[in-house]
């Protein structure tokens, strides 16, 4: 739904893809757009394919959302799973030709944003990110 949000929001047209027939339609009805079931992700004329699911997240690495083979079909592929920084989907689609866009950066920037609004001061985003990367390193 915040995907959704975002790219409406800055003029796009989002192509919501979604495991779940029912929830898929209900999404797209309410942005206003087209739904195909995940399966179909390989057929849709995108730019940028954004999975949304837990399919990856540690400890279960080796799941992807989407057949390597559909990926080829976007520029750019993003996973919001921050942990592994570098899912499967993403070292899938890099293999394709995509170019990637890990978790990371969305959840440092959430978290920075949040204290940026908690406390009026801005955070330091760099030292975040590298907390985070060198905590999330220890589970590899």
């Amino acid at each position: 739904r915040a995907a959704a949000y975002g790219i409406v929001k800055e003029g796009g047209f989002p192509v919501i893809l979604n495991r779940t027939r029912s929830k898929g339609k209900i999404l797209a009805k309410a942005f206003n757009c087209s739904f195909y079931p995940l399966s179909d992700a390989g057929k849709i004329k995108a730019d940028c394919l954004i999975n949304t699911t837990p399919a990856g997240m540690y400890p279960q690495t080796k799941q992807s959302p989407v057949n390597p083979a559909a990926l080829a079909a976007y520029k750019y592929v993003m996973d919001v799973i921050y942990n592994p920084p570098r899912t499967k989907l993403l070292t899938d689609a890099e293999k394709q030709g995509c170019r990637i866009i890990s978790g990371i950066d969305m959840f440092v920037n959430q978290g920075a944003e949040q204290l940026r609004l908690w406390t009026g001061k801005n955070p330091p985003r760099l030292l975040m990110k590298n907390v985070v990367l060198k905590r999330l390193s220890q589970h590899e």
